[in-house]
């Protein structure tokens, strides 16, 4: 089977590229599989680390009017698609699935279209376009909901979740509460740091915060953090190639991560987290965190944008509430693990595959 990635260059690096390069990966693992990625190159400043080891083209076009240059990608992809003969592609958002809709259309070639997307659709630009994939992946059982709603079926979506790599538990206890947030840094845009930083100047005792990561609006959250009075108990670290490994070597055991986000797609960070043992506090966002989040086994859940709600939780820990140990939490993520996101993956590939 042969399948292509189809997406927008992605400006920096988030969670969509490093999942996207772990399914590739894994897909690219399995025999008789061979996986590869097309980017359409609108302009932007990108960082291409997530792709090293895979077999990607980027193809760049300068023509201002955004049908016509709409129509050069699409060209460009189907002449790769007559060049690879795919089985499938997987399209990442709303316009890269017009486009590889229109290249399967000039390739002549007889190929099965999935859309996969990674935030909620209903907010994309132009969420329609995602009707012209035959099939959807959904990586949440609110996504699949939004895909219903624009016109999709429920034979036609998959809920596929998102992986996450088996790790060893490395969440001893912190001698003093330890919270850590990674992710952009984001005031009051979809992270919503304003929030956690609100949280922070309502609690008591001892704790400190660290921030790893970096994003347009971290100056004004280090400003904010001054004025609430509690930048004196945060660390931010900044953008860090690979955030566990240098959490481990620079912070060491901490007590919760932490996220406020106000709409996530299905945040791998909290997978990433449960995988090592660590306990989670998150905003019951849509989408995601719900469906990984079992409260009073592996975390806790809070009301979006609720700062007392949130502070409460993070001062039971502040207090020091048992918590479960952390193979508890760990197995509490099994079915997200890599082997079992794959079997049930290449089930829902096969199948469609196999579709008249």
């Amino acid at each position: 089977m042969k399948i292509i990635f189809t997406m927008d260059v992605p400006v920096g690096y988030g969670g969509m590229e490093a999942v996207t390069s772990r399914v590739v990966r894994l897909l690219n693992s399995t025999d008789n599989i061979e996986a590869s990625v097309f980017l359409f190159d609108e302009g932007e400043e990108q960082d291409r680390q997530w792709l090293h080891g895979i077999s990607y083209t980027i193809h760049k076009s300068s023509i201002r009017n955004h049908k016509l240059r709409r129509i050069a990608h699409a060209c460009a992809l189907a002449r790769y698609i007559i060049k690879v003969k795919p089985d499938i592609i997987i399209t990442l958002n709303t316009i890269p699935c017009l486009i590889s809709r229109l290249a399967i259309r000039f390739s002549l070639q007889n190929i099965k279209l999935l859309s996969w997307m990674h935030l909620p659709p209903l907010d994309r630009y132009r969420p329609y376009y995602l009707m012209k994939a035959d099939y959807h992946l959904a990586i949440s059982s609110e996504i699949s909901r939004q895909l219903m709603e624009l016109g999709a079926v429920g034979e036609d979506i998959a809920i596929v979740f998102n992986p996450v790599t088996h790790s060893d538990v490395w969440a001893e206890k912190a001698p003093v509460a330890r919270f850590i947030y990674i992710g952009r840094v984001h005031f009051e845009d979809q992270k919503r740091l304003k929030d956690l930083l609100s949280a922070c100047a309502l609690l008591n005792g001892e704790w400190h915060l660290d921030v790893i990561g970096d994003g347009p609006d971290r100056e004004q959250c280090q400003a904010y953090a001054v004025a609430c009075g509690v930048n004196q108990n945060i660390t931010w670290h900044g953008w860090q190639q690979d955030p566990w490994q240098y959490t481990r070597e620079n912070v060491g055991n901490v007590s919760a991560l932490l996220l406020t986000s106000a709409h996530e797609g299905f945040p791998l960070i909290l997978l990433e987290a449960l995988s090592r043992g660590i306990w989670c506090i998150s905003s019951d966002c849509v989408s995601g965190p719900g469906e990984i989040i079992q409260p009073g086994l592996n975390g806790e859940l809070f009301p979006p944008r609720d700062t007392t709600a949130l502070a409460r939780k993070m001062q039971d820990i502040i207090e020091g509430c048992q918590l479960p140990p952390p193979a508890v939490i760990q197995e509490s993520v099994a079915r997200f693990y890599d082997e079992n996101y794959l079997a049930h993956l290449l089930t829902v590939l096969k199948n469609v595959v196999h579709q008249k």
